[in-house]
């Protein structure tokens, strides 16, 4: 995150947090959500993003696509 009025260096934060709001916690009902079970509702989103969701590009995980040019 870098000073404001230079977004091209935001793009990527901003972008991965407005998709977690979107799928994430917007599913959830205001009453729903506090700060005992907010920290597993993210951390099971943040896993499901990383190493579950297909991307739509690829056709794979972005696990898949790491462990693709990882070159032992």
């Amino acid at each position: 995150m870098s000073r404001g009025g230079n977004s091209p260096d935001n793009g990527a934060c901003e972008s991965f947090f407005g998709t977690l709001k979107n799928e994430c916690i917007y599913t959830y009902k205001v009453n729903e959500l506090n700060y005992s079970n907010i920290y597993n509702v993210i951390s099971d989103y943040i896993e499901f993003y990383n190493y579950i969701r297909p991307s739509l590009k690829y056709k794979k995980t972005p696990y898949e696509i790491r462990m693709e040019k990882v070159s032992f």
